[in-house]
Formats: C-alpha cells, sequence, structure tokens
C-alpha cells in the first residue's frame, strides 16, 4: 500500500472538514445545510461512486471475487459480534451497546471507498461495494437490535426491509 496516497487522501478530506467549520463558523453554511450536505453524500455521491464502479467489462471472475469478499466480511461480522459478547460481557447496560458496536462496526462507507478507489481504482471501489452490502445488512438488524430499538415491534421482515433500503 502506498502510503502517500494514503496521506494524501487523509490530507484532503482534513482540509475539506476544516474548510467546512471555517464556513460554518462564518456564517457561510448555514445550520440546516450540514444536514443536507450530509443527505446529498448518503444519497448521491456516495452511490454514483459505487454505481461507477460497476462499468466495466464484465467476468465472471470479479463477479465471484465480489462474492468472496461478501462472504469473508459476513464471516468477519459473525466473528466480531460473538467476540464483542465475550470481551464487553460485564460492562454496565447503558454502555454495552456503545462499546459493541463501535469496535464491531467502522466508518467503512464515507472514507473506505474514496480510498480503495485512490489506492486499487474501479476494482477496489467495486469489490468494496461487496463489503459495504454485508455492512449496511449488519448495521441495519444487529446494529439497530443492539439500541433496543427492534424490540419495539419490528420484525425480522422489517429489519431485512431496513437493511435493504438504505442507501
Amino acid at each position: 500500500m502506498n502510503f502517500d496516497i494514503v496521506f494524501d487522501q487523509v490530507l484532503i478530506l482534513l482540509i475539506i472538514m476544516v474548510a467546512g467549520v471555517i464556513a460554518g463558523k462564518a456564517g457561510i453554511i448555514a445550520d440546516g445545510a450540514s444536514k443536507k450536505f450530509s443527505e446529498l453524500l448518503l444519497y448521491v455521491t456516495s452511490p454514483m461512486l459505487v454505481l461507477g464502479s460497476f462499468f466495466f467489462e464484465y467476468s465472471a471472475e470479479k463477479f465471484i471475487n465480489g462474492l468472496m469478499v461478501f462472504l469473508i466480511a459476513t464471516v468477519f461480522y459473525f466473528f466480531s459480534i460473538f467476540l464483542s459478547s465475550i470481551l464487553f460481557k460485564g460492562f454496565d447496560e447503558k454502555i454495552k451497546p456503545i462499546m459493541r458496536f463501535s469496535s464491531v462496526f467502522s466508518n467503512a462507507g464515507f472514507i473506505g471507498l474514496p480510498m480503495m478507489k485512490a489506492l486499487y481504482g474501479q476494482d477496489g471501489v467495486f469489490l468494496g461495494s461487496f463489503y459495504i452490502v454485508a455492512f449496511n445488512l449488519f448495521v441495519w438488524t444487529f446494529g439497530y437490535t443492539m439500541y433496543g430499538e427492534a424490540k419495539k415491534g419490528d420484525g425480522i421482515k422489517s429489519l431485512m426491509k431496513k437493511a435493504l433500503l438504505n442507501p
């Protein structure tokens, strides 16, 4: 992995964040605008990055590699969930879900896909998108139930619908 590429990407992200903070403090960005920027990123920019990675010459090998990434990510999440249940067994019930969630799930979408694009090109984003599918399925099922929200009447069917319809 090329350290210069990673450093450049993190530096670009830092510059964008600093510019956003300065623009917010100066009143250039209104209070509600940050929510709209997040929605733009979530509903337009990130999906377009993933969609753009699918414009290539199709091969069965690439698809099988994508499925392997999905399978490995799924095994990883099951293992992480199991391990977190052991590691945080004695923690206070108010803190335990936070500790488990933060140890199982990363911020893979917002920084992960652009970093994969910078390091590995469209192939990296293509394979990374299979990981993001597994990530979203687990966040919107297991992650959602960890905080007790699903116990208010959401069945597995409702949870899967939320997971599959999440951008």
